[in-house]
């Protein structure tokens, strides 16, 4: 096993100050379950791309985008904790399935006040879905301007 030379960068979603994905309330993130990456306590709405990628999935409840990048890191960004319940509500996708996003471009505007307002966290999940083919690095922490800081570093994983 050996490590891509080229090394790939996620950045930050929004405003907010960016932690660790073992501080999210939800089991499944803070444990790794779905992937590894980063989480942010969100300060802004509008939901920006971390990377260049395609837009590969927009959940029918407007709170999860799935994005593939060139390199094929699968990336999740998930808004909120249990806003499924919202059944769409307080969610605007700007993106389709398909469609090709740069980085800082919008993905959605999410009303976080008005999450917060009906009792939700609104802690922000971007996590590599398939993390396993990949080597996490350089990851920060503290606040962070949307489409400005990095967030974290990540290589490919080859198999030789």
């Amino acid at each position: 096993m050996q490590l891509n030379k080229k090394e790939s960068k996620l950045y930050s979603v929004c405003d907010g100050e960016i932690i660790p994905i073992s501080l999210i309330p939800d089991e499944a993130i803070s444990q790794g379950i779905l992937g590894q990456g980063y989480g942010i306590k969100p300060k802004s709405d509008h939901i920006l791309s971390p990377t260049d990628a395609t837009v590969i999935s927009v959940s029918d409840t407007k709170h999860a985008y799935t994005l593939l990048t060139d390199d094929g890191a699968e990336i999740l960004i998930h808004i909120g904790i249990d806003t499924v319940e919202l059944d769409g509500n307080c969610f605007t996708p700007m993106v389709n399935n398909g469609k090709r996003v740069k980085k800082g471009e919008v993905l959605a505007i999410a009303r976080i006040d008005v999450i917060e307002d009906l009792g939700y966290k609104t802690d922000i999940a971007v996590l590599i879905t398939n993390s396993d083919e990949y080597k996490i690095e350089n990851m920060y922490f503290g606040f962070a301007k949307g489409g400005d800081a990095v967030a974290l570093s990540y290589r490919k994983i080859s198999q030789s």
